[in-house]
């Protein structure tokens, strides 16, 4: 039903990642990109990896409407 967003633990999410702070700030400032970071390890996606595929438009919109946010979060 496409993508819901939700701080916090969720009772069952389709898909988790896992991160250090430090890598999380370098995605979020876009010093580093997520597909490195996973593909070095230093970000883990566990669930149904498919869930990601299935939905990449929904997420681009997502990335889109918290570039706000991203803006105004500081470390």
């Amino acid at each position: 039903d496409g993508i819901r967003w939700q701080p916090g633990p969720h009772e069952s999410p389709d898909v988790v990642f896992t991160t250090d702070a430090d890598t999380a700030w370098a995605v979020q400032r876009g010093e580093e990109g997520a597909q490195a970071a996973f593909m070095s390890g230093r970000l883990r996606i566990a669930g149904d990896a498919r869930v990601l595929v299935d939905n990449q438009a929904h997420l681009a919109a997502l990335h889109d409407a918290l570039a706000p946010l991203r803006a105004e979060t500081t470390r």
